[in-house]
């Protein structure tokens, strides 16, 4: 008897929330949304190589600003990166907030900045070589300021032998001193084929 009830009584279930739903006077239907472009409160915009180049020449001054997360800190900032430096987009460039004692005080000191490195596929690699150096010479040509007005003593743009001596270079133990800055992106380019141009990103 019982296994001849359960089955009415659930479907009995259905039955009545199929009626409460259809006399709830509710439009249960989905909406269509029309097509739209969003405006600039809802895209996304990428940033660009000039981007990290004015924000590396930016000038750095501690500021009072509201915490971004409550409780966790004294009200500092550093000009120019938003909510205390978290979620910061730019690779060449990093400042600790935490360095600040107070308003108007230079942020220089306590900013890092990163180089770009380049390098053939190999060491025996002429043609990623050339093109290594190619790509550094354009760098410095389409951006200027590279060589111009920085805040640092170092080459932005470094060409290396081989990914290997990347490898090297990471693993001094200078490694992030003055004069052996941080590698923010690393390119190598493969330089053997005349109609490939192939490189890859080590970050």
């Amino acid at each position: 008897l019982l296994e001849i009830a359960l089955p009415v009584f659930f479907v009995g279930i259905l039955v009545l929330t199929k009626w409460a739903v259809e006399n709830s006077g509710e439009n249960t239907g989905t909406e269509v949304i029309p097509e739209f472009i969003p405006d600039g409160s809802r895209a996304l915009t990428p940033l660009t190589f000039q981007d990290y180049v004015t924000a590396m020449q930016a000038k750095r001054v501690c500021q009072t600003s509201e915490s971004f997360f409550p409780g966790s800190g004294d009200g500092l900032s550093i000009t120019g990166m938003p909510a205390e430096g978290f979620n910061w987009q730019v690779p060449f460039v990093k400042c600790d907030v935490r360095f600040c004692d107070q308003d108007g005080q230079d942020a220089s000191n306590f900013c890092e900045y990163a180089m770009v490195a380049v390098a053939g596929s190999s060491s025996t690699d002429q043609g990623g070589a050339a093109r290594a150096s190619a790509f550094a010479a354009w760098m410095y040509e389409r951006y200027p300021a590279l060589r111009t007005s920085m805040p640092f003593l170092f080459d932005f743009v470094q060409v290396f032998d081989s990914p290997e001596e990347m490898d090297t270079y990471v693993r001094d133990t200078r490694y992030g001193d003055s004069e052996f800055p941080k590698i923010g992106m690393g390119i190598v380019f493969e330089g053997n084929a005349a109609d490939s141009y192939s490189y890859w990103l080590r970050q």
